[in-house]
């Protein structure tokens, strides 16, 4: 494979894994993610999360309110970045800033982990997507943010350009012809 044709592999290969991100944070949505915090016995869908957070009225009773309000922002990270890509995928630079928010707002999902009493119990299947889905999304962002390869094959719009034999003969009676021209003009100006 020539260097652009594994870029444009690597861009593909980083779209796929963006859709497949929006994908998986859909069906999360829909999934039994975790056991309310009010002790009811059903689980909460991922619809029923996003709702309690935005309303956060069960969290003004916990000890750290900011951070549950925080999971606001990471579903708004992974919502509007198919909005992002969409637009700025040829952007290395925005893409490398949707990494680095799409890892920090992974880690910020996968830490209720650790804030969970029991994770085992209390985390179903939609929290694991969920998490999953910031995973694809960063690592996607990551190959949209690859450097263009340099090499001269890209230069030349991935085909090494080879002159043939009459080319290069012609190329070199042209340079002698304008180098003969040069020098009669030269003369002529010293006279």
């Amino acid at each position: 494979m020539r260097p652009v044709e594994i870029e444009q592999h690597l861009r593909r290969k980083g779209l796929r894994l963006c859709i497949a991100a929006w994908i998986t944070f859909a069906v999360s949505l829909a999934l039994p993610s975790v056991r309310p915090i009010l002790d009811l016995p059903d689980w909460l869908s991922g619809w029923e999360c996003i709702r309690v957070v935005f309303e956060g009225i069960p969290f003004q009773r916990q000890p750290r309110p900011l951070y549950y309000t925080m999971f606001q922002a990471t579903n708004l990270i992974l919502v509007a970045s198919g909005f992002i890509v969409a637009r700025y995928r040829y952007d290395r630079r925005i893409m490398r800033y949707l990494t680095i928010l799409a890892v920090a707002a992974g880690l910020h999902a996968a830490s209720f982990f650790f804030m969970a009493n029991s994770p085992l119990q209390a985390l179903g299947i939609g929290y694991y997507a969920w998490v999953l889905s910031f995973g694809l999304l960063a690592n996607g962002t990551l190959l949209l943010s690859k450097r263009r390869s340099q090499s001269p094959e890209s230069a030349n719009g991935g085909t090494k350009q080879q002159r043939t034999r009459e080319e290069i003969i012609a190329l070199q009676e042209l340079d002698a012809s304008l180098d003969s021209s040069i020098r009669e003009t030269e003369t002529r100006l010293r006279e």
